[in-house]
């Protein structure tokens, strides 16, 4: 048999015995100048229909350098809105870092999807997904260190997280919680109805939330959601604020550097 061959066929028959197809993905999204990465092992985009929302969704998976090579298991950051390149985004900073964690990215699913499964009262739902679908599936699959789960969103995502935050005091399931720029004037009233209900000193306690919010949206939202997070008096809860002179959209990437910073020293 010709060498060549036979290198490209064990390294063939070792790719495609770990759980899924290993490529090298390019960026859709042209902010990212379409850069591969340079040790992150993508793992090729796979389905999850949901009984729960009846909902079908993408996700997608991105492995540090070595993650085949051991038997640890990692921490792992869940990304919503990967249909916009989050995911990715956000596994080309982890890279960076030459942090060991792992990255799941999971798309709204139909378009608009997300203007229901991020807000109240649909959060309920979504959230309960994540909960006895969604995670359970992927931590069948990979490495993951279930004590070190952190939960990412943006703009309406990021209000999802105020919903996780609730949820976490009766279904705890994440360490970490990061909201970049989200609207919190929406349905705040209900919000803040649940926390009242939901809160008690040490509800989340060992618990780390970083906010972030762009001063040229919706700064304000987030700083006073801050005020409104803190006057709950949660004792072992740390709460990181960051704004930033930016517009929406330009937040994201300086939010999740800033975060991974503070939450992953």
């Amino acid at each position: 048999m010709n060498f060549k061959y036979f290198i490209l066929l064990i390294l063939t028959s070792f790719l495609f015995s770990c759980n899924g197809a290993y490529t090298t993905k390019k960026s859709p999204n042209p902010n990212l100048n379409n850069k591969n990465f340079n040790t992150t092992v993508f793992i090729a985009e796979k389905d999850i229909h949901s009984d729960i929302t009846d909902i079908t969704y993408q996700y997608n998976v991105y492995l540090p350098n070595g993650y085949a090579d051991s038997n640890k298991n990692h921490p792992v950051i869940y990304v919503t809105d990967a249909q916009w390149g989050a995911d990715e985004r956000f596994a080309h900073i982890v890279e960076n870092t030459k942090k060991d964690i792992i990255i799941v990215g999971i798309t709204q699913g139909p378009e608009g999807q997300r203007t229901t499964d991020f807000l109240w009262p649909g959060s309920s739902h979504y959230l309960e997904f994540f909960s006895k679908e969604f995670l359970p599936l992927v931590e069948s699959q990979y490495r993951i260190n279930t004590n070190n789960r952190t939960l990412f969103g943006h703009s309406y995502g990021g209000v999802l997280i105020r919903h996780a935050l609730i949820n976490e005091v009766n279904t705890p399931l994440f360490k970490n919680f990061i909201s970049s720029d989200g609207p919190f004037r929406v349905k705040d009233a209900n919000y803040r109805k649940l926390e009242n209900d939901a809160y008690k000193k040490n509800s989340l306690a060992d618990r780390k939330l970083f906010l972030a919010g762009g001063m040229l949206a919706n700064g304000t939202s987030v700083g006073d959601f801050y005020d409104t997070i803190q006057s709950y008096g949660l004792e072992g809860f740390t709460v990181y604020h960051q704004s930033f002179d930016l517009g929406h959209k330009q937040v994201i990437h300086p939010a999740t550097t800033a975060a991974m910073e503070h939450l992953f020293p």
